[in-house]
């Protein structure tokens, strides 16, 4: 479903941000990464919500295509 507060659409789109956890005092560790934010949203809603996470480290998701 939707995730924008009082849409009753299917879901169509998402973000997954990246977060860098990589511990920097450890010396030859690789670089950690966990998955923050993830919301989905409708078709109908996807520019304002792609310009929410505009800038963050992350990628989209289509899922129209799963």
């Amino acid at each position: 479903m939707c995730e924008v507060e009082g849409c009753t659409e299917g879901a169509s789109y998402g973000f997954r941000q990246t977060i860098d956890t990589t511990n920097y005092d450890s010396v030859g560790r690789a670089k950690e990464f966990i998955v923050g934010i993830h919301p989905n949203w409708c078709f109908g809603h996807d520019g304002e919500m792609r310009e929410k996470y505009t800038g963050l480290d992350g990628f989209y998701v289509d899922l129209t295509k799963a």
